[in-house]
């Protein structure tokens, strides 16, 4: 049920949910968010998602309103947020993210501002809530635009770089752990810290395989198998290892890309690492990076390398990506294995 203190800014101008859903000419980015307000208002059981495409093929995900308000309550209580604070989607609700920050507004009472997704958002005074990708976040950063906001600051969608991985003082920033499947996050944690914590009664296992494991009662989750390898620490928490299909056999030797981007980011090298084919060893990896002089350190930082270091690297531009930035592996692998001729080695 919607809570009567719910109101939507939009373009300087307040509106209830039910003015809201009545307004008939709206910029494209904001009909997405008309329709989870209708949905709010409304009796549907159902309401379908598109899934992002970051693991595969993009696909409708259907979810119950019982798992979609259980989802969106958990999270207000999780960062005890009351009827009359203020939000900011700059998110767009055709995705799960921004989705679910317009049904939280809704049930919670909250004063949702729009603005239409940008890189760089600009925040309103007296912010209690805000959910970003790391991009806007970093964006954000670079432009000082920190100076006014107490508030919550919610990451998802994407890794964040190491060099913005780190606690600030005075500033709440955590990082969702979820996805469409899973009706947005199901754990967070804060910024520098590297253990997810579940959210309402979310528990975690791993399976045979080390893939997470995920049971929320409150979600009607039951042992949902997930494609990521992760290193329990207790019932409800866990440290993120990476994805499955991105780990790289090179011999036998197995390497989690994830793990290593954090390593050479913490040192100033942003990159992605996908392998290659490899007579000898099955696969080999290759670091992407932006530019060739951002590996002028490579030879120092190699000799911290404790698994087998990548001989290869390639420079790539213009990185394909899907849904919300989200970088495309697959796509990132199939390009690098078309464009080898453009590899250089390592030394």
């Amino acid at each position: 049920m919607i809570h009567p203190a719910a109101r939507i800014f939009l373009d300087e101008k307040v509106f209830t949910p039910s003015e809201f859903v009545l307004i008939e000419e709206v910029e494209q980015w904001v009909k997405p968010i008309q329709r989870m307000v209708s949905f709010s208002l409304g009796d549907e059981k159902y309401f379908t998602f598109l899934t992002s495409g970051s693991t595969g093929t993009p696909k409708e995900i259907r979810h119950s309103r019982q798992m979609l308000e259980a989802s969106a309550k958990a999270t207000l209580d999780y960062f005890s947020l009351s009827p009359g604070d203020r939000a900011l989607l700059v998110l767009p609700a055709q995705y799960i993210g921004g989705a679910m920050m317009v049904l939280r507004a809704c049930l919670g009472g909250l004063g949702l501002i729009l603005q239409e997704p940008r890189v760089r958002p600009v925040l309103p005074d007296n912010l209690a809530f805000v959910p970003l990708t790391p991009s806007q976040y970093i964006a954000v950063e670079q432009a000082e635009g920190w100076d006014t906001f107490t508030g919550v600051v919610l990451l998802g969608g994407s890794s964040l770089p190491a060099l913005y991985d780190v606690p600030i003082e005075g500033r709440r920033v955590y990082i969702g752990y979820g996805m469409t499947e899973t009706a947005s996050h199901v754990a967070l944690r804060r910024v520098g810290d590297s253990v997810y914590e579940g959210v309402g009664e979310t528990l975690f296992s791993l399976n045979n395989d080390d893939h997470l494991v995920i049971t929320a009662p409150h979600l009607g989750i039951e042992q949902l198998i997930t494609e990521d390898l992760a290193q329990i620490i207790g019932q409800k928490t866990f440290r993120y290892l990476g994805r499955s299909g991105w780990v790289i056999n090179a011999g036998g030797v197995k390497i989690h890309p994830t793990h290593w981007e954090q390593f050479l980011s913490k040192r100033g090298i942003e990159a992605i690492m996908v392998p290659i084919p490899d007579e000898n060893f099955g696969q080999v990896p290759v670091l992407v990076v932006s530019q060739r002089t951002m590996l002028k350190n490579w030879p120092s930082i190699k000799k911290d390398w404790s698994t087998i270091p990548p001989k290869w690297a390639i420079v790539c531009t213009e990185l394909p990506t899907v849904g919300q930035g989200k970088v495309n592996r697959k796509g990132l692998e199939d390009w690098v294995r078309s464009h080898q001729d453009l590899l250089f080695p390592l030394e």
